[in-house]
């Protein structure tokens, strides 16, 4: 008897350990968050109310729709940093349906009173997606994520990522492989540093329209892999790099991207301190560029 208890007891156990993911579901024309969220028919409204609601290891299926309510924010550097989506768990997020219908959207600071930038960014602004310090494995798939803004200043977590920051990344410590984000579209967004993405990794993304008043227009202290980065800018006289600090770019597309002041060889640059790993098919053009214009790079190498 006491053998066959144990052995259930051991195999109740086991069960519960391997328990399968929880899916919940997100709907843009739901009228609130009132549902429970675990059915298509009882989805919740916003992002927020699904990733709040889920439990590390769940995935979160958000259908076609433009998200642009509803968030949570955090503060780091006794700042206030707003955000659409705030994930502190690890989870998966994905759209039902691809990047095309599927839409998070951030805010920029439109009070002119208080924006410190010609860009929408100010106390006002929010990001489109932030993940927590100690989240570790986090995949991100299948959205368009734009017109997201971060606050501006100094070099803290508040101005970095206005499109999707790794709170827990900081300059020179590469924290990317805890966050993927795969298949998404991330424009428009602006940022003091990162205008785009802050400390993840970034597979089979298109960045465009992203702006940067510091280092690193579509991403800083990134990795990405089959990405494509066209037309997104840095400002000011710091404003260099479509990509900067820690990263690697592997089989990488970089085209017209360029500094709003146009210093002479920032077209297309890619920023410093970072080992660029040139593929077959990472190509820059546009403006000055022929091959490749890597510009202040501690190292480069072509693979073949």
């Amino acid at each position: 008897m006491d053998r066959m208890r144990i052995w259930i007891l051991a195999a109740a156990a086991t069960m519960a350990f391997n328990l399968p993911a929880t899916e919940w579901f997100v709907d843009r024309t739901r009228p609130d968050d009132s549902g429970n969220g675990k059915s298509v028919e009882a989805a919740k409204r916003t992002i927020q109310a699904a990733v709040s609601a889920a439990s590390a290891g769940d995935v979160v299926t958000v259908l076609p729709g433009v998200y642009d309510e509803g968030g949570n924010p955090f503060t780091a550097s006794s700042v206030v940093s707003s955000n659409r989506v705030y994930i502190m768990k690890n989870l998966t997020l994905r759209s039902r349906d691809g990047a095309a219908v599927t839409h998070i959207v951030g805010a920029k600071d439109l009070n002119v009173a208080q924006n410190a930038s010609p860009w929408g960014m100010g106390p006002g602004a929010i990001r489109c997606i932030a993940v927590d310090t100690g989240v570790t494995d986090v995949k991100i798939e299948g959205f368009t994520i734009r017109d997201g803004a971060t606050g501006f200043g100094s070099d803290t977590a508040p101005v970095r990522g206005a499109g999707v920051l790794n709170v827990q990344a900081q300059p020179g410590v590469t924290a990317a492989g805890y966050i993927v984000v795969r298949d998404c579209v991330i424009r428009d967004n602006t940022g003091t540093r990162g205008g785009g993405i802050y400390g993840v990794t970034a597979v089979n993304c298109t960045f465009t329209g992203n702006r940067a008043s510091n280092f690193g227009a579509a991403a800083r202290e990134c990795c990405l892999e089959g990405c494509v980065l066209y037309r997104n800018s840095t400002l000011g006289s710091a404003g260099v790099g479509v990509m900067a600090y820690g990263y690697s770019a592997v089989n990488c597309t970089f085209a017209y991207n360029d500094t709003v002041n146009a210093f002479a060889g920032r077209r297309d640059s890619i920023g410093t301190n970072g080992a660029v790993r040139i593929g077959l098919k990472m190509t820059v053009f546009g403006g000055m560029a022929r091959y490749a214009r890597l510009v202040g790079l501690a190292a480069a190498q072509e693979n073949t």
